[in-house]
């Protein structure tokens, strides 16, 4: 899913470019996300296959109409209405009955006896439909896709074990000394083998917010093995609608909307903290094309194309306890959060809100596309102009909650 210097689509490397080189292009005009990737919802695919005429990827020899591609452009073109109404219905559905389990699904307290799969289930359904308004002159086209997934998955913690909580320790090397030192006259060796140093009042709050560990110790490092569910749930939306009219014998003219609204969430860096992604894609295409001459066509475009994310994390803690002032970080439009708890080189998972959150991300592209088409017996022509503007709107408040 969302990546913070990715975006949410598939990443392809093709010719051997970054997959922020290649052109993404839907009824002729972008359609790249605002890390300039592959468009793409929350699922981190784009939706809508059964609203796809034509499919086209070139990969070298690029005529000139197609800049701001290294790698490959990816070309596709929607279906459009006809003189006869034609439409579809579909549904996929996958389970967890119906999927081979995950090796790390097993029992904590057992860990050699598998246990049950965790949930899942997948609903991806839609239907188009298509036909004449006005016969031989103004016709529609629609689609809608929906996407609904309840996975969990199984995430293993490190975490402090009871002894841990209760102020209880290892009695091991640190910073090249043994915690609770070495018997007198004997160097090289632990007086004892754990040490109660009892924990702090202000500490014992954040220690406490550690789930106590159910797969076992780790050794006597004063750790254990935490397993748990995590719940990812998933929806995502796509709508296409196009409108084709002939104006007149020399001209047709079509405008396209395409919509792909979704929201993803997880539990993130710890068993408590839920991070959500909302995402939303909007496309608007207008084209007219005009016949001079049987020899002569220009065709005209003009597109406004949106693409936003917003990336947040919500958690339990209470707010006395964040690291940085509540109002402080709600003053930034988000929900805010305790921080981060991380031990470096101890072992210990990190804990807490995450360091990349939150961000938000709207990039909104005007684009303006004139082509002149002459063809002169077995010679052909094209000449145009393409005048794009990319206006790019964010946020990134990293380690707004403090570590």
């Amino acid at each position: 899913n969302y990546n913070v210097h990715r975006g949410s689509g598939t990443q392809l490397s093709i010719n051997g470019a970054r997959t922020d080189q290649n052109l993404f292009i839907q009824d002729g005009t972008n359609t790249n996300d605002f890390f300039n990737m592959t468009p793409g919802g929350v699922t981190g695919d784009s939706l809508g296959v059964e609203a796809i005429k034509e499919f086209k990827v070139l990969t070298h020899n690029f005529s000139a109409e197609y800049g701001q591609a290294g790698g490959a452009v990816i070309t596709t073109v929607s279906k459009s209405g006809t003189n006869e109404i034609h439409g579809n219905v579909f549904e996929f559905h996958r389970n967890s009955a119906l999927d081979s389990r995950n090796f790390f699904d097993r029992d904590p307290v057992n860990p050699t006896v598998r246990s049950d799969v965790p949930a899942f289930k997948r609903n991806q359904f839609g239907f188009t439909l298509g036909g004449p308004i006005v016969p031989d002159r103004t016709f529609f086209f629609g689609s809608f896709e929906g996407l609904r997934e309840r996975l969990s998955t199984t995430e293993i913690s490190t975490f402090p074990n009871q002894d841990a909580h209760n102020g209880i320790l290892p009695n091991v090397r640190f910073r090249g000394r043994f915690i609770c030192g070495e018997p007198r006259g004997v160097r090289g060796q632990p007086s004892q083998p754990f040490c109660d140093i009892g924990v702090v009042p202000n500490v014992q709050p954040y220690l406490d917010l550690y789930p106590l560990p159910n797969g076992g110790d780790v050794g006597d490092s004063g750790l254990g093995l935490y397993f748990w569910n995590n719940p990812r749930p998933l929806n995502e939306d796509y709508f296409l609608v196009k409108l084709d009219h002939k104006l007149t014998d020399s001209d047709d003219f079509f405008i396209r909307s395409t919509i792909s609204d979704g929201e993803f969430s997880e539990l993130n860096e710890s068993s408590i903290w839920r991070r959500t992604e909302e995402n939303l894609n909007q496309y608007w295409t207008l084209e007219e094309k005009h016949i001079f001459s049987p020899n002569l066509l220009n065709e005209f475009r003009f597109a406004f194309n949106r693409s936003s994310s917003r990336t947040d994390e919500t958690g339990p803690v209470d707010e006395s306890m964040w690291f940085v002032d509540p109002a402080r970080q709600k003053a930034a439009g988000f929900e805010g959060g305790m921080g981060l708890l991380f031990c470096r080189g101890c072992g210990i998972n990190q804990f807490g809100t995450s360091t990349r959150t939150p961000q938000q991300h709207v990039l909104n592209t005007f684009q303006y596309i004139d082509n002149l088409i002459w063809t002169h017996g077995d010679h052909s022509l094209k000449a145009g102009i393409s005048y794009t503007r990319f206006q790019y709107n964010y946020r990134n408040f990293a380690r707004l909650q403090g570590t």
